[in-house]
């Protein structure tokens, strides 16, 4: 049996030393480099859990290939006299592959479990995300509904105002068109008769809706067929006759008064 001498142990031993922990340094170095951008991507608390956790990794594995390589370093040197040097390299490979294979195994356990905390982030992420729109889609709905209401009411009120402004003008216009004519013209404009309040088919009369005036020989005609319409605006005709207008001249006020009575009894019947 050869000999070997010290300083080429100690080289072989610290050669393989270092190519052991250059690799398994590379390895580690990738995996705490994708740590690092899937810490910088997501901000999540749980990849600095995983760092911690795979760097705690790193450092036992590194101080268990540290103390195996001192051991080992320490069993060369107790057994390099009765070793040659191919049962010595044999018997270093055989070791080496093993070693490895047990490194590349628990290697790929931790890129396993990072893989899987980092499923499960994205997964809580995106539940707090969904539950965020559904709270946001919720509000805005609600806030929708009273706007709505809102809107409705102002509708509602505004076309109340609208409805008695309407119904304000009408009377007013009515009540210009009762009052107005009379004074000014004295006769049917339908048969071209002068009225004659004495004479009972020569009183003028006032249409109900439109408010223009013919006598009552006229209406009469008006009232025989089912749908009455005026003459004069061809607007339909609920009742053809609203009140009977007084005589006009020194009495105008008592005419007006009574008029509106005579009205206000006929609308209520």
């Amino acid at each position: 049996m050869n000999d070997t001498p010290p300083f080429c142990q100690s080289a072989l031993i610290s050669s393989y030393k270092n190519m052991y922990i250059l690799k398994h340094e590379r390895l580690f170095r990738g995996l705490k480099i994708e740590l690092k951008r899937k810490k910088i991507q997501n901000q999540n608390a749980h990849f600095e859990c995983c760092y911690t956790t795979s760097m705690k990794l790193l450092f036992y594995v590194t101080q268990s290939l540290t103390h195996l390589s001192v051991a080992r370093e320490e069993e060369l040197k107790r057994h390099s006299i009765d070793l040659d040097m191919s049962c010595w390299a044999s018997y270093t490979t055989k070791n080496f592959k093993a070693r490895m294979e047990t490194a590349e195994s628990e290697a790929r356990i931790a890129k396993e479990a990072i893989e899987a905390d980092q499923a499960r982030v994205r997964a809580e992420g995106k539940r707090e995300d969904d539950l965020r729109c559904w709270r946001e889609a919720q509000q805005a709905e609600e806030e929708a509904v009273m706007r709505m209401e809102s809107v409705f009411e102002q509708h509602g009120a505004l076309v109340d105002r609208v409805k008695k402004a309407k119904d304000r003008v009408r009377e007013a216009r009515i009540d210009s068109r009762r009052r107005g004519p009379v004074r000014s013209v004295f006769k049917c404009q339908i048969c071209f008769k002068k009225y004659d309040f004495d004479k009972e088919n020569m009183k003028p009369k006032c249409l109900t809706n439109c408010g223009h005036i013919c006598c009552e020989k006229c209406v009469k005609k008006m009232t025989v067929v089912d749908v009455v319409e005026c003459p004069y605006c061809r607007e339909e005709i609920d009742c053809p006759v609203s009140y009977q207008l007084k005589r006009t001249g020194d009495e105008d006020s008592d005419t007006e008064s009574e008029g509106e009575q005579e009205g206000e009894g006929f609308n209520s019947r």
